[in-house]
């Protein structure tokens, strides 16, 4: 599977790394808080926020917006997707975050979610039923 993100302001971009890596801090600090999510997801997790924070800095710096992609097998997709998704709707995670940061972080999250989607969507029928799941889970943040 094709994960794609951008364009996307690339400034945009990096601001939300830093929320995520604080998100993954906040996971670590206390597993309690999103339950399911296993450190190697977590560990992949953090492998692409750091590949994502430097290449934002770096189009950020030369005035481009952000690009990425990567080839997934199409369960390790779903395996990360599932993972935002829990962290997106935990309320004990939410408890620790401020209301500011979530929304601020919000454009660029979905962008992320819609990414996956898409290029599971491409991957044929054996995945439109977990898509719809997704879908209806972040409701029309995804529009």
């Amino acid at each position: 599977m094709l994960l794609e993100l951008g364009p996307y302001p690339a400034d945009e971009a990096a601001r939300w790394t830093k929320f995520a890596r604080r998100v993954l801090l906040e996971i670590q600090s206390n597993s309690s808080l999103v339950k399911q999510i296993s450190d190697d997801v977590v560990t992949l997790w953090r492998m692409y926020i750091n590949d994502w924070a430097t290449e934002a800095e770096r189009q950020a710096k030369a005035g481009q917006p952000f690009r990425w992609q990567v080839e997934l097998e199409s369960d390790v997709a779903e395996f990360l997707l599932h993972a935002l998704d829990q962290c997106w709707h935990s309320v004990e995670l939410g408890d620790r975050l401020t209301a500011g940061d979530v929304q601020l972080n919000h454009g660029f999250t979905m962008h992320i979610v819609r990414a996956f989607v898409d290029g599971l969507a491409d991957q044929g029928d054996g995945c439109h039923h977990y898509i719809d799941q997704v879908v209806a889970s972040f409701g029309g943040s995804l529009e």
